[in-house]
């Protein structure tokens, strides 16, 4: 059709035009395409690394290692389980390396390079330890005084997110690491080390139908001697609680048999009661008997007890001897009076000894019974419990990279939304422009299919163009790699491989090329619904807010007002643009300056260099130049994603923390890091579970002090230990300005302040590929977008520019009341965006930093919004700098051209 050679005459007459909007959507589909297929890459990479490697559904920790027998209870349930003993052994440079039998069943380690080790001197190292410390394959390595070959790299799918805790905030791949050997070489190295720090770890993978909490039952019911324990610091705790209950026993023993004792005299005293009162009265009746003979000899009436002392004391007139009678008689009627007393107070005491001896007999009972209870709820076997899906190490790549494959479908959409504005716009545009063209073909008999046809053409080549690159782009190294390594930086998995998703295939070729061919022909069927007549006089619809009343303005003024109003649609796709852009832009400056401001936070947070927290602490010393607190780890789910938070039970007059804490089991003092991370204020309820017990303990917020380092909470110290059932004593966390002699037995791990800012300082590096791009994308939305729509607005005002330099303006003039009047725009847009923006990015920030266990505050400087508003105006200015040159070139020729 000869219509269509007019096709390459207009790319041809505005090309910088259509090339904009070409590297518009190639950036845009080169953002979405790289994001999602990076995503999609590691999601297919390491859910099928998942299944070859027969990822665990959990884990638990045991005193004392399980039995063959009871092993084959569990495996005879269809439970998959197998045992992973560990050890920490520290290096020459004070890095901790975790060493690991090689595993045949659950959570098999993946062979990047090299080989399994298979003689006793070979070693594993997970990959990203040895790229730390610069080792590779047939280096040597030595560990506890053993020089250990490198046979191999590799991953393992349980340590997905390396930390040496459960409750650190980072990766630190330089202070912390795996690694394999052959069972041999595990028995060599736990000679050669002090083993006593021996981890019994076993994985477990669920049949249909059963629970991880159905596991653990049976777990609890096998039988614990604590005389099996081997680990002489968990002999030291437990026999320290058995001697405490032996101790309880034992007086409580003692007691009872004091009490039977007692009432076995006290029954033998009672039993023997009558005759010693029948002995008392037989001689009290005996004295008065012979006193009787006595006074009736004398001629007086005969005694009885009734009657002996009136007769006695008449007779005591005639002789005193009838008074030293009398006397002696009163003497055994007392002491007869006495014996009997006595005997009923026998008797009463015996009734109550029997009492007393029964109830402590029920007592000494029910002690029993609560000790050995409460022996066996403190010591069962089971030191920790964990499922999968509450393990930080384990998945912690696919929750970072879902945010990617999301945020990317997200940008995706954002940009094809800005991209058909645009469009419509740009084909509005140029169907005013060439109205009278349009007009004379409708005129001659043109179809109006061909004419669409004809006008859609070329927006939906450069628009199949531009996405057929940006989907390249996306693909290549530069797109995908860059993002998949800075996604997988701070986490193990294996080698990415590349995934190509059709779908995602098909939506960054075709959906841009869909998106421009439906806009287009939706605007120009509207337009040539216009009359031909109309369209050859280029008749424009009023715009009724071009009546608006600007007498007060200065003449420059109303022109700008006037051509600002005049151009809605461009102005409103300029601010579309600018949002978009900022909101890009505001990403790529909110993740680097939260997680650089949390770096800052540890620096002047954390109180102590050094913080030991200890399996087996030794209650009886405390180092003198450290702090003992305790904590516990408890478990909080947040956007269905669990964390672990520390409940640190701390002094009062603590030397590192200085605050206060309540007192108050039902109420928590709150880190800083832990409100920003779950949106906390004071007064607020905070519900913490404990995994291994079921229980959840609810605390209400008592306040907010500032602290980052991980998620933590605040309590007192004899108050925590009390809530959680711990001794009076007992600690398990040492803080220190300096290294401390603990043996390494003891030690669970040790964390420095300088190591924690260095892995903050190395997940901001593993991010800088992700903040450079989507910086970079964000400036090329603002020029092109910017660029396009001025030099939309510039060849529509073409005829007017032509006519004022025919009455003389210079170009300074003309660019001032057409280019710089945008300022405006461009100032008021960036004002209204800022808000917007950064209201969006505060929605979506929780989102993308879910799965991280510290607290990224989103608050920006004031420099920060002066440092995003400057670069957009620089955009805007560098725009208009190259703008100045297409009015150049618009001469008085211009008005000839459009004369009718």
């Amino acid at each position: 059709m000869v219509l269509n050679r007019r096709i390459l005459r207009e790319l041809k007459a505005n090309f910088s035009r259509y090339f904009s909007l070409l590297l518009l959507v190639a950036f845009g589909m080169f953002a979405c395409i790289a994001m999602s297929a990076s995503a999609d890459s590691v999601i297919t990479t390491v859910e099928d690394f998942w299944e070859n490697s027969n990822i665990e559904d959990g884990r638990f920790s045991v005193l004392v290692p399980l039995s063959e027998s009871e092993l084959d209870s569990l495996r005879s349930s269809g439970v998959g389980i197998e045992p992973q003993f560990s050890m920490d052994l520290s290096l020459s440079d004070d890095s901790v390396l975790r060493i690991y039998k090689k595993r045949s069943s659950i959570d098999v380690e993946h062979v990047d390079k090299g080989s399994s080790p298979q003689a006793s001197e070979e070693i594993m190292l997970e990959r990203s330890f040895a790229d730390a410390h610069s080792l590779g394959v047939g280096d040597t390595i030595d560990i506890a005084g053993q020089f250990m070959k490198i046979t191999g790299l590799g991953v393992s799918p349980d340590y997905d997110f390396l930390l040496e805790n459960f409750t650190d905030t980072a990766a630190n791949a330089k202070h912390f690491g795996i690694a394999f050997v052959s069972e041999e070489g595990y028995d060599m190295l736990s000679k050669l080390s002090d083993a006593n720090s021996e981890e019994y770890l076993y994985t477990y993978t669920l049949p249909d139908g059963m629970t991880s909490a159905q596991i653990k039952k049976m777990v609890d019911d096998f039988d614990f001697d604590h005389d099996e324990v081997e680990n002489p610091y968990i002999r030291e705790l437990l026999d320290r609680v058995y001697d405490t209950r032996d101790s309880c026993t034992d007086g409580v023993d003692k007691l009872s048999d004091a009490v039977n004792e007692l009432d076995y005299g006290i029954r033998e005293l009672d039993s023997s009661g009558d005759s010693l009162r029948e002995a008392a009265e037989n001689m009290r009746d005996q004295a008065l008997q012979q006193a009787s003979q006595q006074v009736t000899a004398a001629g007086g009436a005969e005694l009885t007890l009734e009657n002996y002392a009136e007769v006695l004391d008449k007779l005591s007139a005639l002789s005193p001897q009838f008074t030293v009678l009398k006397e002696q008689i009163d003497g055994y009627c007392k002491f007869a009076d006495s014996v009997s007393e006595y005997v009923g107070g026998v008797d009463k005491a015996a009734d109550g000894s029997g009492e007393l001896a029964e109830k402590v007999s029920d007592f000494k009972g029910d002690l029993l019974d609560f000790i050995d209870e409460a022996a066996n709820i403190d010591f069962n076997n089971i030191s920790s419990f964990i499922q999968k899906d509450a393990n930080p190490r384990i998945g912690a790549s696919l929750a970072k990279v879902g945010m990617y494959h999301i945020g990317g479908y997200i940008a995706g959409v954002i940009m094809l939304v800005l991209f058909g504005y645009i469009c419509s716009v740009f084909v509005i545009s140029n169907i005013e422009n060439e109205s009278q063209f349009i007009g004379a073909l409708y005129s001659m008999g043109v179809h109006r299919r061909k004419i669409l046809a004809h006008y859609v053409t070329l927006p939906v080549v450069i628009s199949f163009i531009g996405g057929i690159i940006g989907t390249m782009a996306g693909y290549s190294p530069i797109g995908r790699g860059m993002l998949t390594n800075s996604v997988i930086g701070p986490y193990s998995v294996p080698e990415v491989v590349d995934h190509y998703s059709v779908g995602l295939l098909i939506y960054g070729i075709f959906m841009p090329p869909i998106l421009a061919a439906v806009v287009n022909w939706f605007c120009l069927r509207r337009k040539l619904n216009t009359e031909p007549l109309k369209l050859l006089r280029k008749e424009q619809k009023q715009n009724h807010l071009l009546n608006v009343d600007l007498k007060n303005a200065g003449f420059v003024k109303r022109f700008r007002i006037r051509q600002i109003l005049r151009e809605l649609r461009i102005t409103a796709a300029m601010f579309f643009a600018i949002v978009t852009g900022m909101l890009m832009l505001m990403l790529a400056v909110m993740t680097y300056v939260c997680i650089d401001d949390l770096s800052a936070k540890y620096e002047k947070d954390i109180p102590y260099k050094y913080c030991y927290y200890l399996k087996y602490p030794d209650l009886e010393n405390v180092p003198d130049n450290a702090e003992a607190c305790y904590a516990k780890n408890l478990s909080y789910t947040y956007l269905n994603y669990t964390l672990q938070v520390t409940v640190m039970g701390i002094e009062n007059n603590s030397g590192h923390f200085p605050f206060e804490v309540s007192h108050d089991r039902n109420y928590v003092t709150v880190a800083e890091g832990t409100a920003i991370k779950y949106d906390l204020k004071e007064g607020d309820m905070l519900c913490l579970s404990d995994d291994s017990t079921g229980i959840t303990y609810a605390f209400t917020v008592d306040s907010i002090v500032p602290y980052s380092a991980g998620l933590n909470v605040f309590m007192d110290i004899e108050t925590a230990r009390e809530l959680f059932g711990e001794d009076d004593d007992y600690y398990n966390v040492l803080l220190s300005d300096s290294e401390l002699d603990v043996d390494a037995g003891r030690v669970l791990s040790v964390t420095d302040k300088e190591s924690m800012i260095n892995a903050i300082d190395t997940l901001l590096a593993d991010m800088m590929p992700m903040i450079l791009m989507t910086g970079i994308s964000a400036l090329v939305v603002y020029i092109a977008v910017l660029y396009i729509m001025m030099k939309v607005m510039i060849d529509r005002s073409a005829f007017q520019i032509s006519l004022i330099r025919i009455f003389g303006y210079n170009l300074r003039e003309i660019k001032r009341l057409y280019l710089d009047g945008n300022l405006l725009t461009v100032i008021v847009s960036t004002l209204l965006a800022l808000p917007v923006s950064k209201t969006i990015m505060d929605l979506i920030w929780p989102l993308m930093v879910y799965n991280q266990p510290a607290g990224y505050a989103s608050t920006l400087k004031i420099w920060h919004y002066a440092a995003i508003a400057l670069i957009t105006f620089l955009c805007y200015f560098v725009t208009n700098t190259v703008l100045v040159g297409r009015i150049r070139r618009i001469t008085p020729a211009e008005v000839l051209k459009d004369r009718q």
